[in-house]
């Protein structure tokens, strides 16, 4: 997102609001492109500017709750939300059509059967978004234009360059919140410690992409937070992948029973075993299985033990700086 060379140096309010409406008009955009059938990367896009902008109300809260309700934040949080399955579904087929999976022949219909299912939901999902989801935003935006618009133009005031400190110091502190969770990651069984992280990494990169091109290794610094959150997400996104077979599971079986209890009844011969999806199922998961133990592996190596402390080291001195940049503008102003 392109911000005006100037936002460090406005009062804490005025530059969050700047940056909250520049993350709206981000999802306004992607809005507007949801409705062209072709347009295979607006939903990508919606998602992340929704994702973006309910960080941004999120992490300015203190300086925008009084501009913005808490019931407008919850609707934001909520269209966020209504993206996630169908990106969900999408991820996973993407993975099964890349996957180089081993599979004997009543295993590979196992996967079309999958595949099928996650489809059907993709389909589902996008309907509702461009339905639904798609309704409340364009419900939301003026709201939150009406709220942000008079904060983001008012004059300066007293918090000259407020915007930097408390950007600064959000850094800082965010910083340490992903320095406790890197350190509490031991195996890949942490989900919860490895969730935390990676949130934690994202919002640093929300803090400071507005400010990036204004400070000396700020863009740098981005560019080392995208390649922290690829190795995370595709982390994640192997956790979400054995989940998403363990509920296919659960589902197959259900099926399988009522296929055999109808069958039954009806004094028909059992299915056959090898149209059972359960199998083929546990198949794509060993493959899944061994996926996750290699993410793990490149995540520890670039970012726990001796690596993960440098790494956050560098982003608490940025922050650092980006606070004391804040008293420099401040007795610039006061010279002038």
């Amino acid at each position: 997102m392109k911000t005006p060379g100037d936002l460090l140096a406005c009062s804490a309010a005025r530059g969050a609001a700047r940056v909250a409406l520049g993350r709206l008009a981000a999802a306004q955009a992607a809005a507007a492109r949801l409705a062209r059938p072709d347009d295979d990367e607006a939903l990508h896009d919606f998602r992340v500017a929704l994702r973006r902008l309910r960080s941004a109300l999120r992490l300015y809260r203190a300086e925008l709750g009084k501009y913005v309700s808490v019931r407008l934040r919850r609707r934001v949080k909520k269209l966020a939300r209504a993206t996630n399955a169908a990106r969900d579904a999408e991820v996973q087929i993407a993975w099964l059509r890349q996957a180089r999976l081993r599979l004997t022949p009543a295993e590979r219909r196992a996967r079309n059967w999958w595949e099928i299912r996650l489809a059907a939901r993709r389909d589902r999902s996008y309907e509702s978004v461009r339905g639904r989801t798609l309704a409340a935003f364009f419900a939301t935006a003026p709201l939150l234009e009406r709220a942000l618009k008079p904060v983001a133009a008012s004059a300066a005031d007293k918090d000259y360059g407020g915007f930097a400190r408390v950007t600064g110091e959000r850094l800082q502190a965010t910083a340490q919140t992903l320095r406790e969770a890197l350190a509490k990651i031991q195996t890949v069984t942490d989900t919860t410690e490895i969730h935390a992280a990676r949130i934690a990494g994202k919002r640093l990169r929300y803090l400071l992409e507005p400010v990036a091109s204004e400070i000396p290794g700020g863009s740098a610094a981005v560019r080392k937070m995208k390649r922290f959150q690829d190795e995370f997400g595709l982390l994640n996104d192997a956790f979400v992948r054995m989940a998403e077979i363990e509920d296919a599971a659960q589902a197959a079986g259900a099926e399988q029973a009522r296929v055999a209890l109808h069958g039954a009844l009806a004094a028909r011969s059992r299915a056959r075993a090898t149209d059972d999806p359960v199998r083929g199922l546990v198949a794509i998961a060993r493959s899944v299985q061994r996926e996750t133990g290699r993410r793990f592996r490149a995540v520890a190596r670039d970012y726990l033990g001796s690596s993960g402390g440098s790494f956050v080291l560098s982003l608490t001195r940025l922050g650092a700086r980006l606070a004391r940049d804040h008293q420099s503008l401040l007795d610039k102003e006061l010279a002038s």
